[in-house]
């Protein structure tokens, strides 16, 4: 028993089984986080706080199944890596880059093309590297376009992995000269490490996220053998597959930053798309109606596992045994050499059957090596650009020489009126790009008025707002002036309290003085009294003075007390 480090409790740790396909099976053993390298173990997911997958989910609708409630994204705990174990007997749940679903526009649920192509690369999704999905995307929005059906082996055909570094992130590539899109360059910033967060459904949905009835069909969590991918068995394929190689090798790159953008939108794409087609309209179709009737149910088709090439020269991880398969699982597909592969490092030619040996052809004016079958397809079919049809007429239709000519003059005119066709199918192309130019001329003429309308209420506010301006600026000049007389009144203020100190300072002082003075006067009256005494005695040394006061006056014949 061990802790459920995805938040589910207490679980057995054991890996889960995978769908398997005919003859072979792959195993799924997810691996513990020290089978990985550091620098997939360094980060944490940025994704911590449940407020910041809102965020994330406001801007991106992620769901499949056109019920966004359906999914649901959730934050991961501090500590959680994108590689950890996902133990068995928990729902499920796995980790995407937030980074691949707002680039790519991936939807969970994942389409059956793209859990097939994670079954048999026997990986997770956040274990192929995310430019890789651009590559994966872009395939499918070209087949859809194509009205084709996208499979994992005709994927397989054209790219497979190769440098796949020891417990890191899986890089899917083109094959030599096998590229359906040029170089591709993403707008991933540094941190797209930290971006992954928890993908699961939501308790009240009947939707799954992983299973399709009751089958789980790729890893929740890493494992210690992605398969390196060097092609598929084009033995393995089916007629209608094998058909759809063919078309795909003949046609020119188209840009997958192009694709992204222009899905949803089936004329602008077609549009696009038409250019890079190989033959012309009327054979175009032909072919892709055979190509139908050669897959007439429509449905899904699931690559068999067994008709994965590896790369020669693929070695397992030493750690791959560490962990046991569960009673019923088998071991991961042996590597092997596909017959026809002529050195170790070489991608064997998926279009050509192990019985015959590789020879590469070139289209005519240059292009993309095609092998013998793949040329074959179109070299004996009587819609090809190629096809000589008198040199046919003469070796396999017993008719007269002038009726040999009549009919190759009547393809002639067939020719001539396919020619016609197309003529009117670009005419018509053009009327509906004239028609989507009038309702663009109408919306423009629609924003022209209400811009018009925007920049009335524009001037009317400017207006206003000029205005207001102007009050603002008679406002502070009139505040400037009372904060000048503000100032000149403190200053005022400051100069009358030194004043009316110093004043204070003076009246302090006279008073002194005032108190001083009388003091002195009170002395020199008595000293003036006691002379006038003392002089009196001298003269009229009999006298009696001694009722004599210096602070009484005479008053009617008599000594009072002054008032």
């Amino acid at each position: 028993m061990r802790l459920d480090p995805l938040g589910q409790g207490n679980t057995t740790t054991a890996p889960p089984k995978m769908v398997c396909g005919k003859e072979k099976q792959l195993a799924c053993l997810e691996a513990d986080a020290e089978c990985f390298s550091d620098d997939v173990q360094r980060y944490d997911s940025a994704y911590n706080d449940q407020s910041k997958v809102d965020f994330f989910r406001s801007k991106i609708l992620v769901s499949s199944t056109m019920r966004e409630e359906d999914i649901v994204l959730s934050p991961c705990p501090p500590g959680e890596k994108v590689c950890i174990i996902r133990p068995k007997g928990v729902r499920e749940v796995f980790h995407m880059y937030g980074a691949v679903l707002e680039e790519f526009g991936v939807k969970i649920p994942f389409t059956l093309f793209e859990m097939d192509v994670l079954r048999l690369l026997n990986v997770a999704p956040t274990q192929i590297h995310p430019n890789s999905w651009a590559f994966i995307r872009g395939f499918e929005i070209l087949c859809d376009a194509l009205d084709m059906i996208p499979s994992a082996g005709v994927f397989f055909c054209f790219y497979g992995t190769k440098g796949v570094d020891k417990g890191s992130w899986v890089p899917i590539s083109a094959h030599p000269g096998k590229a359906l899109f040029p170089a591709f360059a993403s707008n991933f910033k540094r941190d797209w490490k930290k971006s992954f967060l928890r993908v699961q459904s939501s308790e009240d949905s009947l939707v799954s996220v992983a299973s399709v009835r009751g089958e789980l069909r790729f890893p929740l969590g890493w494992t210690a053998t992605p398969l390196v991918v060097s092609g598929y068995d084009y033995q393995k394929m089916t007629p209608y597959e094998q058909g759809v190689v063919g078309f795909l090798h003949r046609m020119l790159h188209t840009d997958i930053r192009k694709l992204l953008n222009k899905e949803g939108d089936s004329e602008d794409l077609e549009l696009y798309i038409l250019p890079m087609l190989p033959l012309s309209g009327k054979e175009r179709r032909k072919y892709l109606e055979a190509l139908k009737e050669k897959h007439a149910s429509g449905e899904h088709i699931s690559s068999d596992p067994a008709g994965v090439i590896l790369r020669k020269g693929a070695k397992k991880r030493d750690h791959a045994t560490s962990s046991e398969p569960a009673t019923g699982e088998v071991d991961a597909v042996p590597e092997k050499r596909a017959e026809g592969e002529v050195t170790a490092d070489e991608v064997h030619d998926l279009t050509v059957s192990p019985q015959v040996k590789k020879k590469k052809t070139t289209r005519k004016g240059g292009g993309r090596a095609l092998s013998v079958e793949a040329e074959a397809a179109f070299e004996t079919s009587l819609w090809h650009r190629d096809f000589n049809y008198r040199q046919y007429m003469e070796e396999h239709v017993p008719f007269s020489a002038v009726d040999k000519d009549a009919a190759f003059h009547g393809k002639f005119d067939e020719l001539v009126q396919d020619a016609g066709t197309s003529a009117l199918r670009t005419l018509c192309y053009i009327q509906s790009m004239e028609k989507k130019y009038e309702a663009l001329e109408k919306e423009y003429q629609d924003s022209v008025k209400d811009v018009e309308k925007f920049k009335h209420k524009a001037t009317t506010f400017e207006e206003r707002v000029e205005g207001l301006l102007k009050d603002k600026a008679v406002l502070e000049k009139t505040l400037a002036d009372t904060e000048k007389e503000k100032t000149a009144w403190e200053e005022g203020k400051k100069t009358l309290e030194a004043q009316n100190a110093k004043l204070q300072s003076d009246l302090v002082k006279s008073k002194d003085e005032v108190e001083t003075g009388k003091m002195a006067l009170v002395s020199f009256f008595e000293d003036g009294f006691e002379r006038a005494k003392s002089q009196t005695l001298h003269f009229y040394p009999d006298l009696n003075l001694s009722g004599l006061n210096s602070l009484m006056i005479v008053q009617d014949g008599e000594l009072v007390e002054e008032p």
